[in-house]
């Protein structure tokens, strides 16, 4: 607290509380508060720096690289500086699609990444429909790029009707019937 505050002594322990319901990482306002004979309350700033091992870039990459083991490595960092989720996890990252370039030592968020996509948009693609006891196959062509889990849209070769279909591989889609 600041020593050229005249606030009378207190006769109880501080009460110490966040301001707000922020997460208590970075700049804060801690509420002291005296509850004794004579109460006051200030605000008081604070700074708190949690330090946790995370993923950063090992090298300058581009964005739309598919990440590889060797394009990161884990670095302790304090999370108070980081503006998006950081990537703890080497299975978060490995084989996901980077959204945006990155310098050597920026870290690797999960806000900047992206499954690959699989098929892209004029891309001839087999259509699968089935139910429990029936499954049709039939060429079509995606009107959409797509990543594994995707929903986009596929023209049916033989009839021109747009369906939606969910991309589950390279070249496949599927819908339910």
């Amino acid at each position: 607290m600041d020593p050229r505050l005249s606030l009378p002594d207190c006769t109880e322990d501080l009460a110490l509380s966040l301001n707000g319901g922020r997460q208590p990482i970075g700049r804060i306002q801690v509420r002291v508060q005296c509850r004794g004979d004579i109460p006051w309350s200030k605000y008081v700033p604070a700074e708190v720096q949690i330090f946790m091992p995370i993923f950063v870039a090992s090298e300058n990459i581009r964005r739309g690289t598919i990440l590889e083991a060797h394009h990161f490595q884990l670095i302790e960092t304090d999370l108070s500086r980081l503006r998006r989720t950081p990537v703890t996890d080497p299975e978060q990252a490995l084989g996901m699609q980077l959204k945006y370039s990155l310098t050597t030592g920026g870290p690797l968020s999960l806000e900047g990444l992206e499954r690959p996509k699989v098929i892209h948009r004029g891309d001839l693609v087999q259509l699968v429909a089935e139910s429990e006891t029936l499954q049709i196959k039939q060429r079509g062509e995606a009107l959409q790029d797509g990543a594994v889990g995707k929903l986009i849209n596929v023209r049916n070769s033989s009839s021109d009707l747009v369906v939606q279909a969910v991309v589950v591989a390279a070249g496949k889609v599927k819908i339910q019937l």
